[in-house]
């Protein structure tokens, strides 16, 4: 199996853990859910990992593109972005979790990486073709489709201003990806004193892998859900906690010591 496939199923299946994690078995169960989510974080992540590929593992062009993804869900498929919003129609906080500590960091960068340590870093013959694109987005947004009419609704101008927003995290993608490109492949990576300690990073997988399982398995126990599909409210604190805990750690460290996040292209 060629390096891209492993990579892209290790990381469909890490994220399917973080789905459980909040869900619990009867919520990630339910209707068939895990199964559909499946093929939708399938989809994002060979969408992602060509990205990656174009912007030689830019950390920033992968971040924006999957901000601008994360959006879609965030707003058409949970509507968790509605959940007491602000004058802005929309839930300023939990957008920036959503988009950038989840879906950026702990969803993406994190098994990006641990994939590329385990499965090899050099996946430049693995680009979407048009059909490629064309059936990852028809899928995504056909699961979107299905999904909004249980999704939570927001007033009008929150729907307008979460289309602005994916109009303006799109563009930045296509910039950092020109960025990224400008500055070429050797300046770019390949600087083994600019990347992450791994140390950071591995412990930054497993320990979320662990919280995700006890989340996802003993929490519900105690507690009862919410919503459609439902979500554990102590699992999501519990997950939203440890999110932004380890978002914290590694920004920290990252601005300190001016590393660079190792992604596979």
């Amino acid at each position: 199996m060629h390096s891209k496939w492993k990579m892209i199923i290790f990381c469909t299946f890490y994220n399917l853990l973080f789905e459980f994690s909040m869900r619990g078995i009867s919520g990630f169960l339910d209707r068939f859910l895990a199964f559909w989510l499946f093929w939708v974080y399938f989809a994002f992540f060979n969408m992602v990992i060509h990205i990656a590929i174009i912007s030689y593992g830019s950390e920033r062009a992968v971040l924006a593109s999957t901000a601008t993804f994360g959006i879609i869900p965030a707003t058409f498929v949970t509507g968790v972005v509605f959940i007491n919003p602000d004058f802005t129609g929309l839930n300023t906080i939990i957008l920036i979790i959503v988009l950038i500590v989840w879906w950026g960091i702990l969803q993406t960068w994190f098994p990006l990486y641990m994939s590329g340590k385990l499965f090899g870093e050099q996946i430049l013959d693995g680009k979407l073709n048009k059909i490629g694109w064309i059936l990852c987005l028809v899928y995504i947004a056909v699961f979107t489709l299905i999904a909004f009419t249980g999704a939570t609704k927001g007033a009008l101008h929150g729907y307008i201003i979460s289309i602005i927003i994916f109009s303006l995290l799109f563009i930045w993608t296509f910039i950092e990806i020109w960025k990224a490109n400008q500055v070429g492949k050797k300046e770019l990576i390949d600087n083994e004193q600019n990347l992450f300690d791994s140390r950071l990073l591995e412990f930054g997988f497993y320990a979320t892998v662990i919280i995700s399982f006890i989340s996802g398995l003993i929490l519900p126990l105690f507690d009862k859900p919410i919503g459609d599909p439902h979500i554990y409210p102590k699992s999501l604190w519990l997950m939203s906690i440890w999110s932004i805990l380890l978002m914290i750690i590694t920004l920290i460290y990252k601005l300190k010591e001016k590393k660079t996040f190792p992604l596979p292209y």
